[in-house]
């Protein structure tokens, strides 16, 4: 379960696209936990919004996997179709790994199912 917060008056638009800061956490099953906080940009194709983000973050394993280290970086692709006004029905992928920084770097591999709502 996760939550991840951007706030739409951050939004910037840039010659590679429109860049907001995102934050957010999530907690597994099994107790690990990671807080994260960096950059994601957003290409909105009518309906369809594609969101590729990069963010470093704390990660605490609790009784999952370990990572190596308590610095992890998430590189994430987000896919998404408009549904309603002001909600979205969406696909992510997203890596986690410390890049070799860690004792060890077996890294992990997410896919998760999202419905998300503007407030």
């Amino acid at each position: 379960m996760g939550a991840e917060h951007k706030n739409k008056d951050l939004f910037r638009n840039t010659w590679i696209g429109r860049l907001s800061p995102t934050t957010g956490a999530f907690v597994t099953k099994k107790n690990s936990v990671y807080l994260y906080t960096g950059i994601e940009a957003d290409y909105n194709l009518g309906p369809i919004n594609i969101s590729p983000s990069f963010a470093p973050g704390y990660y605490q394993a609790g009784n999952g996997k370990e990572l190596g280290s308590a610095l992890e970086f998430k590189s994430e692709i987000k896919i998404g179709i408009d549904l309603f006004k002001n909600t979205n029905l969406g696909y992510s992928y997203s890596h986690i790994s410390n890049n070799d920084w860690g004792d060890t770097n077996p890294g992990t591999d997410n896919q998760s199912l999202t419905f998300s709502k503007k407030f």
